[in-house]
């Protein structure tokens, strides 16, 4: 059996160690890579999904507004399916909202410019069955979702 000398053995760990090293580099070189490639895929997804989220409050506000621009000022017979309409649209804006704040931890619409929406066609609703004027309540609602489309607009 043939001993190799202490220098050799030395050399031989050292040359094991530097290729062990070598190989740990390339691993966390790739390692490195790999998450880069993965973070600016979630920062770019984050981005597409603020502009779509904006972009799709933006469409319903617009057409909650479109709505109450096609309501009877002397309270027409097709009143009540209108408010439902505009129900449905501002509700919609309110879930995007509330689905964006969710995933991002910031609310790009405070819950109150909703509540005061609602509560508005609420009112807007019982003059109606109550037989009293709605010109009120149906400006509130004009100035209330250009405001709403306007802070939106900034936002993109």
């Amino acid at each position: 059996m043939y001993n190799y000398s202490s220098s050799q053995r030395n050399q031989f760990k050292s040359t094991q160690r530097i290729r062990i090293f070598q190989w740990l580099v390339l691993i966390l070189f790739i390692a490195t890579v790999v998450l880069s490639v993965f973070l600016f895929n979630a920062a770019a997804f984050r981005s597409n999904f603020h502009e779509s989220t904006v972009r799709n409050i933006s469409f319903e506000v617009d057409s909650a507004l479109s709505q109450v621009n096609s309501l009877s000022r002397t309270g027409g017979s097709n009143t009540t399916s209108v408010l439902s309409k505009i129900r449905q649209h501002v509700y919609a804006a309110k879930v995007l909202v509330d689905q964006h704040a969710a995933l991002n931890k910031e609310r790009l619409i405070p819950a109150e410019v909703f509540t005061q929406l609602i509560a508005t066609l609420d009112t807007f609703e019982a003059n109606k069955l109550a037989g009293q004027a709605t010109l009120e309540q149906q400006t509130l609602l004009v100035d209330s979702l250009t405001a709403l489309d306007g802070a939106l607009d900034t936002l993109n």
